[in-house]
């Protein structure tokens, strides 16, 4: 009964109210709550898990009276589940499984959320259940998309002003746009989804104004992707803007329109060719497009391009370290780690720690093995499987078959350039129900009368209950602990030292799958506290062992993350003082190097730790090999005649000199003063002297400062 089934149920209020909840999980791109911990995602992840929680109750118990609701057959419907299960399984035989079923607060998945969508693609092929439904739902779909848009159109004409109706805007990504996203390569692909879904009900309309009308959307969503610079999603739309030529090009009624198609397929080969090899030749117009120059910049010798490479290469070692099973959902970074690339370091503003591949195959590789790899590309597969069977069969035209054909390429396409998040992963899931939807209409009814389960008020009872558990341990504590964590850092904002280490306790507290990163937070501000004036020594040392604390519970619960013992060895060196627990970082560095060897930071943590100890000669090798690892980052030079000054090898310090002048760099005020800092602690006054006066040259006005730190300097050496 695809087409009506039992009248009844749509009497009922409850199935009026699932609908609403339907319609409402549609809105979740739309939530942005600064009082959360990375509140573009959070608030995403917290709304939509909620509704669909309420979801699921309300419909298990239509679906059992009520035959004609339940999930619709398909082989597509099965890959979802296979999937879902498959990591599940991976997970379970992976690195770290609490971090795989509950995932990160950064990423705000894990499997826990997977199955939430999974369960949220059932409903939707369960009670849309004819073609009107399905419009509606799409219309909406496109209206919330359209909505973002014109917020990215808004954020494109005010910048980085927060005058006027401006500020009612969310903050953009630097400087390009990301709506309520909150990251531009996010957004790119939502806007994908919101193009082609436009088009596609362009397609569909019976009425010329309707048609004209989502066609035009349709561009303008196309239009604010290529606004937001992300050449993921641009390559992805050209793709499946490609494929609809190519279609038209042998499948289009006229002949003119085939020459047409053929015609535009020609030039749109000839521009990428050009684009990559010379740029310089193509238009003005289209050379001068942002996203078009950026796309110009895929070189070897492109910083991004290049650390992209990087970090594909060493996720293809990773996946060859655990080929069938992988790591283990959400465990990408321990993968990353083991072979963690050093040239990807370049300045302190480098990104040097990654939880995806920026490619949505590698990642699932990684992550799941082979296994994991086909029961993914099985969903793509019998997606377009189906579409294929509706277009032969005639059950779907042409033009509406392409642009949902087109649709997933371009998905597939640009997701080999960045990953999913909650927007992308709502509007994938809602298409491949709109399929299983088309595919069961095509399908043929069964002969067996399906049977009816009614229990009275036992299974809604039942199910409340444990939709009230779920809700509280699922999302309300993890809520609570979200919310006081951002609590800390407004204190540590507000320099409201005392309320700090208060704030951070009450978010730990609940105990909940954040706790990690929420102690790896607690050491920015903790530093920042203890380097007040605010806090007595006995305080400061109060909050340093309550930190290490805190971070031996996150060695112990992810022994498998370095990131958990540099952590720990930055403030066992940071609280020397306080904590007397510098030899630690010895041990912590070993095991440390042990699941991640060519990160540069661990050695320079031991070294920092070996001259705490009075041990410049080791403390030297430490920072040396650093820099064998990469010798590029000025950075590690930097520490490395830090070093060398307070070991009294002057050797060091001229030969790391001049190998910083030789790769290019230039030393700042803020490394001058260091310098001299560095200088006046072993009392080298002349050598203190010239970093002075190398600063005053940089900055005329640090002069008065200067002399004043040079005559301290000599008293105290004096003494």
């Amino acid at each position: 009964m695809p087409n009506g089934g039992n009248p009844a149920v749509e009497t009922k209020i409850s199935y009026k109210i699932l609908k609403i909840i339907l319609y409402a999980l549609l809105l979740t791109p739309l939530w942005v709550w600064s009082v959360f911990l990375f509140p573009f995602i959070t608030s995403k992840v917290l709304y939509f898990r909620i509704l669909v929680e309420i979801a699921a109750v309300i419909y298990i118990v239509l679906a059992l009276k009520y035959p004609e609701i339940r999930p619709r057959r398909s082989m597509l419907t099965f890959a979802v589940w296979v999937y879902l299960g498959v990591l599940l399984v991976t997970s379970i035989f992976g690195l770290n499984f609490s971090k795989s079923f509950w995932g990160t607060v950064e990423r705000g998945e894990g499997i826990v959320t997977m199955l939430h969508f999974a369960a949220y693609f059932t409903i939707l092929t369960g009670v849309l259940r004819n073609k009107i439904d399905w419009r509606k739902y799409f219309a909406v779909a496109v209206i919330v998309v359209t909505l973002t848009a014109i917020m990215g159109l808004g954020q494109l004409f005010c910048g980085q002003e927060g005058d006027g109706l401006c500020r009612f805007l969310p903050p953009t990504q630097g400087l390009r746009i990301s709506a309520t996203i909150g990251n531009a390569a996010f957004f790119a692909a939502l806007l994908l989804f919101g193009a082609f879904f436009a088009w596609y009900l362009a397609a569909l309309s019976e009425r010329k104004w309707e048609k004209w009308l989502f066609f035009a959307v349709g561009i303008f969503n196309a239009v604010i992707l290529v606004q937001t610079q992300t050449r993921g999603g641009a390559l992805g739309l050209y793709a499946g803007l490609f494929a609809i030529v190519i279609f038209y090009m042998f499948r289009a009624p006229r002949p003119r329109l085939r020459l047409a198609s053929m015609l535009l397929a020609a030039l749109m080969v000839v521009m990428p060719l050009l684009l990559f090899f010379k740029p310089q030749f193509l238009p003005p117009p289209i050379r001068d497009i942002a996203v078009v120059k950026r796309l110009s910049r895929i070189t070897k010798f492109d910083t991004t391009t290049q650390s992209r490479l990087d970090t594909w290469q060493a996720s293809i070692t990773g996946w060859q370290d655990r080929p069938i099973l992988g790591y283990g959902y959400e465990n990408y970074n321990l993968a990353f780690n083991k072979y963690f690339p050093p040239g990807i370091f370049r300045n302190q503003g480098s990104q040097i720690w990654f939880d995806r591949a920026h490619n949505t195959v590698l990642d699932v590789m990684v992550a799941s093995g082979v296994f994991g790899a086909a029961a993914y590309l099985a969903i793509f597969a019998f997606a377009a499987a189906i579409l294929y069977r509706l277009r032969r069969k005639g059950s779907l035209p042409d033009l509406p078959a392409i642009i949902l054909a087109a649709l997933l390429l371009a998905y597939f396409v640009q997701n080999l350039f960045v990953f999913d998040s909650h927007a992308t992963y709502l509007l994938f899931f809602l298409l491949l129900g709109y399929l299983v939807f088309l595919h069961s209409r095509a399908a043929l009814p069964s002969s067996l009368p399906p049977r009816i389960y009614d229990y009275g008020y036992m299974p809604a009872a039942v199910l409340a209950g444990l939709a009230a558990v779920s809700l509280y341990f699922i999302n309300l504590q993890p809520a609570a602990a979200n919310y006081f964590t951002t609590m800390g850092i407004k204190s540590a904002k507000l320099q409201k030292y005392r309320a700090v280490s208060a704030d951070f306790k009450k978010a730990l507290s609940y105990g909940t799958y954040m706790d990690e990163e929420i102690r790896q937070r607690l050491v920015d501000y903790a530093h920042e506290a203890a380097g007040s004036a605010d806090l007595t020594a006995p305080e400061k040392k109060e909050l340093y062992d309550f930190v290490v604390a805190e971070l031996e519970k996150n060695i112990r619960e992810s022994p498998h993350d370095v990131k958990n013992y540099l952590y720990l060895m930055n403030v066992l060196n940071a609280s020397s003082a306080q904590t007397g627990k510098v030899d630690q970082v010895f041990t912590l560095g070993e095991q440390a190097l042990a699941l991640s060897p060519a990160r540069m930071q661990i050695y320079s943590e031991l070294g920092q730790a070996a001259f705490l100890k009075g041990r410049p000669e080791p403390g030297l090798e430490y920072f040396r090999k650093a820099i064998e690892l990469n010798p590029q980052p000025k950075e590690s030079h930097f520490n490395y005649i830090l070093a060398a000054i307070l070991a009294k090898r002057p050797d060091i310090v001229e030969q790391e000199m001049k190998m910083v002048a030789d790769l290019g760099h230039i030393f700042t005020v803020n490394d001058r003063a260091a310098i001299a800092g560095v200088y006046g602690q072993v009392c080298e006054i002349e050598q203190a002297r010239e970093q002075v006066d190398e600063t005053v040259k940089l900055q005329p006005g640090f002069a008065a400062q200067g002399q004043q730190f040079l005559a301290d300097l000599e008293k105290k050496c004096q003494k």
